[in-house]
């Protein structure tokens, strides 16, 4: 099971999603508060609507609200408590436009997982499902990544329009 961009949902139903044996995290890094505003609460069994991906993007990117993505003492719990967490860029750019911004927000993002977690993501989900054979012989050429998620992956809002849930 996979999830992107570290949506607060996905830490409000975190016990719901840990019953599940393998759950990776891919994070947009720069979505992530860091500013130390403590944990959010959880469900405790009353369903609750929230954003989804491409809602809260539109909003931070308008706005600069962080608050429909994890803070990090949330995605340092779901860590702690056996989340995978992969990597999905820091600025969630859909399409780079030359080798340089690819680096630098590759570059970005491995200085933030290190700062923040202390880890090297080796796993890596393109940001909109957008594939790219220059980004991917970058990130495993370069940088050492070894896992790629893009279009096989089913969000969970075309799986509710498409009837399977």
């Amino acid at each position: 099971m996979t999830f992107d961009d570290g949506l607060f949902s996905q830490y409000f139903y975190w016990d719901i999603f840990k019953l599940f044996s393998k759950k990776t995290f891919f994070i947009a890094t720069n979505l992530i508060s860091i500013d130390g505003l403590g944990k959010r609460k959880k469900w405790k069994g009353k369903m609750q609507t929230f954003p989804d991906c491409f809602e809260a993007l539109y909003d931070y990117r308008e706005t600069g609200n962080k608050e429909n993505y994890m803070r990090i003492e949330e995605l340092r719990e779901i860590i702690n408590d056996g989340a995978i967490i992969g990597a999905h860029g820091h600025n969630h750019i859909k399409c780079y436009l030359h080798e340089n911004q690819i680096r630098r927000d590759i570059e970005s993002m491995l200085e933030w997982f290190e700062k923040y977690l202390k880890i090297k993501p080796t796993k890596y989900a393109y940001p909109h499902y957008e594939d790219s054979l220059i980004l991917t012989r970058i990130l495993k050429n370069e940088y050492g990544f070894t896992e790629f998620y893009g279009k096989e992956r089913i969000e969970i809002e075309q799986e509710k329009k498409g009837g399977l849930i």
